[in-house]
């Protein structure tokens, strides 16, 4: 459901096609949020259903024609009042399966958990390397710290949270390595 608000966020900067909307979320809250454009086009069909968009096709002779989505005033209204709601949740450890994967670790040898965590790191370190190297000063469709000074401190803080979280998984996956590692050698 949350996916649902960030699509009317993203939204109410600018008209966007699904695709548009896929590229903007990578780009933007993509660091804390993966949408796949499956979900997001379930989701714009869902809210185009409750009012909460309109769409008008732009018809293109060179291309496939493009459906555009708009946020109307029901739409703006659902996404300020879910701002409002309580901001806390219980993070995105209260269901991990990652996490109840590794729980029950044990089960499997050493040198296997090793690679595990391995993979693990590989995925943060990639994850990682996306997020520093985007443009700090832009976002997509325009969507400029200039224009959006405001919003702006708020997409940092975000960026920020979400390169703390891959660094701390990277310092935890090589604690857990050399703890492994340390019981293979003995």
């Amino acid at each position: 459901m949350s996916l649902r608000f960030g699509l009317l966020g993203l939204l109410s900067y600018q008209d966007m096609t699904g695709y548009d909307l896929k590229k903007a979320a990578d780009a933007t809250i993509g660091g804390f949020w993966d949408a796949q454009a499956s979900q997001i086009y379930r989701e714009l069909n869902y809210m185009e259903d409750l009012g909460w968009l309109t769409s008008v096709i732009e018809f293109q002779t060179d291309r496939p024609n493009r459906r555009i989505y708009s946020v109307t005033s029901s739409g703006h209204q659902a996404f300020l009042q879910w701002l409002l709601e309580n901001h806390t949740d219980k993070g995105h450890l209260n269901k991990s399966v990652f996490m109840m994967k590794i729980f029950f670790s044990g089960e499997h040898s050493t040198a296997e958990n090793i690679r595990v965590f391995q993979q693990f790191k590989k995925n943060c370190e990639i994850k990682l390397a996306e997020l520093e190297s985007k443009n700090k000063q832009d976002f997509p469709f325009g969507m400029t710290r200039d224009n959006h000074p405001d919003q702006a401190l708020y997409w940092e803080f975000t960026d920020n949270f979400a390169k703390a979280y891959y660094k701390l998984c990277l310092t935890w996956a090589n604690d857990c390595v050399a703890a492994l590692e340390k019981r293979l050698a003995s």
